[in-house]
């Protein structure tokens, strides 16, 4: 579905603009997804269950 604007989204995006949590949001969504892709790399290459260091930390999780 596009937008009178032709991109997909693009209300959502103007609605996070206009409430002023566009950067945070998004700031939030890049750290998720780059989490979701380590793990999954991490579990395709069959490393050691050990746990990572508290000071190797990727990911705030505010």
């Amino acid at each position: 579905m596009t937008s009178e604007k032709g991109q997909p989204g693009q209300y959502f995006e103007d609605f996070l603009k206009e409430q002023d949590t566009y950067e945070s949001t998004t700031e939030q969504a890049v750290k998720r997804v780059l989490a979701y892709q380590l793990s999954e790399e991490i579990k395709t290459k069959a490393f050691p269950s050990q746990r990572w260091p508290a000071a190797c930390t990727l990911v705030d999780h505010n």
